[in-house]
């Protein structure tokens, strides 16, 4: 139940660490990682809820944002 709760907390905690400690390449590299843990996190968020919590979508707004600074890098 608490999978989404998870990649949120090490997800974010990565993204923050990569933006401290890192340069652009393996920033790049953690963000396409965190992406890819959150994508996953956000369809079995919305198939398991039918789509009925918000969830899925908070998850895949932070994709979005993760995706978008990326590009920015």
């Amino acid at each position: 139940m608490h999978v989404s709760t998870i990649d949120w907390f090490v997800g974010g905690l990565a993204l923050i660490a990569t933006g401290l400690l890192l340069d652009s390449r393996e920033r790049v590299a953690v963000g396409a990682l965190v992406s890819a843990q959150l994508l996953y996190a956000a369809v079995c968020n919305a198939w398991a809820t039918r789509f009925r919590h918000p969830g899925w979508v908070l998850m895949a707004t932070a994709i979005i944002l993760v995706l978008s600074t990326m590009i920015a890098v």
